[in-house]
């Protein structure tokens, strides 16, 4: 019996080292997320696009990071949980698997790859539930310009919308709130930089 137990506890520590140099070496490459990977062997149309972290504006940035540490619902789920899910998990996968990868990925990663996967993740819908994954994608599809080329109030748009994903329908009433805010937030983002360059 002990020969057995010591042979799983390799075997689980095998596992878990693979797995981290796995999530590690992610960093190196834009690695879609699984959704994606689906929709592209089954043939699926989908929209989505990498986009490295050069190319997200830095207060876009900023701001999705700020939105995601207000408080709008009790143990909210971290901005690298999401990520966990959105690049790797579907739904039904348990919570406690999200929970411990997600842990795994911000010091694997570091704070700003971690923005970057969430922001070439995140899952939208288009017209007829056509999946949009990202918010290059999302702006492509629901301004018809890049993501580099909207205004504050597209930006703050964008943010909000991670909590109302269908491109096709308006914010509804309860999140104007939170839109307004987003957008405040880019403004005094805005004044602080002044001249210097803020795209």
């Amino acid at each position: 019996m002990g020969w057995l137990l010591r042979k799983l506890l390799n075997l689980g520590a095998l596992v878990l080292f693979l797995g981290v140099v796995g999530l590690a070496s992610l960093r190196w490459i834009p690695f879609p997320p699984r959704p994606v990977l689906e929709a592209a062997f089954s043939g699926q149309p989908y929209q989505w696009k990498w986009l490295s972290e050069q190319q997200q504006p830095l207060p876009l940035r900023e701001a999705f990071a700020w939105y995601s540490t207000r408080t709008l619902r009790a143990e909210k789920p971290s901005l690298a949980e999401l990520t966990a899910r959105y690049m790797f998990f579907s739904e039904d996968t348990p919570s406690w698997l999200v929970k411990l990868v997600g842990a795994l990925l911000e010091p694997l990663w570091g704070q700003d790859r971690v923005l970057t996967y969430y922001l070439n993740a995140i899952p939208f819908r288009g017209a007829e539930d056509l999946p949009v994954y990202g918010v290059g994608a999302a702006s492509r599809y629901l301004y018809r310009r890049l993501v580099e080329e909207l205004s504050p109030r597209e930006w703050a748009e964008l943010v909000v919308r991670q909590r109302w994903p269908s491109l096709e329908e308006p914010l509804p009433t309860a999140l104007q709130a939170s839109y307004g805010q987003v957008y405040r937030f880019l403004l005094a983002k805005q004044a602080d930089h002044g001249s210097q360059a803020w795209w």
